[in-house]
């Protein structure tokens, strides 16, 4: 069965709930971010935290520039998204990230991702003898991390939910808005930068909007 979001997958998953921030009870302060951004984003979290912000970024971008070459409509970086392609979609799209990335990046997302989910992302992300209980320790330290909407490490994350909007044409500015200047330097920047001040709000703001824009698309 294919669900419109992977938060309704991780709640097929007994205490895994939707999504696996749930299960973290009153240790977290849940969120729209949280309850339904942050899993959808969680692959890049894990690539961010394994690489080290500036290679996790780079790396990030060209995975998805890969991606955006063979689906040109490609205007999301939501890991339903990919998920719900075709098995040969999924495929293009899984190879490009482990040209990029070693499997066991990823490999604690099969806790919630199995065989029967999808074939291809358990096969290409799938690592044996990676125990169980580790890959979901993994996730919870992953998603403690990145769980503060508004942290320098999640506005890393939601930067690069931009990206595809920004590769798709959908984003048009007035020629001196802040945000042209925000996303053109802002992976340049290290966080200690004065400028990142004025940066990171405007990066926060235009990923919420995208959001709720897309939201409201889809409720008609």
């Amino acid at each position: 069965m294919r669900n419109s979001k992977l938060s309704e997958l991780a709640k097929r998953k007994g205490k895994l709930l939707s999504p696996w921030v749930d299960h973290l009870g009153d240790k977290l302060a849940l969120s729209s971010w949280s309850l339904e951004r942050l899993p959808e984003y969680i692959w890049m979290a894990l690539i961010l935290d394994g690489k080290g912000r500036t290679d996790g970024i780079d790396c990030c971008i060209r995975i998805i520039k890969k991606i955006h070459v063979c689906d040109p409509n490609l205007d999301s970086a939501k890991l339903s998204y990919f998920l719900m392609k075709n098995q040969n979609e999924q495929d293009q799209i899984f190879d490009i990230i482990v040209t990029e990335i070693a499997p066991e990046v990823l490999a604690p997302l099969t806790a919630v991702i199995d065989y029967d989910y999808s074939p291809s992302f358990y096969k290409h992300f799938f690592i044996p003898g990676f125990d169980l209980e580790k890959r979901l320790e993994t996730l919870n330290v992953v998603t403690r991390k990145y769980n503060i909407p508004d942290s320098y490490d999640t506005t890393d994350l939601r930067f690069l939910a931009i990206i595809p909007q920004v590769l798709a044409g959908h984003l048009h500015f007035v020629n001196d808005s802040p945000m042209i200047e925000a996303l053109s330097n802002y992976s340049n920047k290290s966080h200690e930068d004065e400028i990142m001040k004025a940066y990171r709000p405007c990066i926060r703001s235009l990923e919420g909007t995208i959001d709720l824009t897309n939201k409201q698309l889809v409720n008609g």
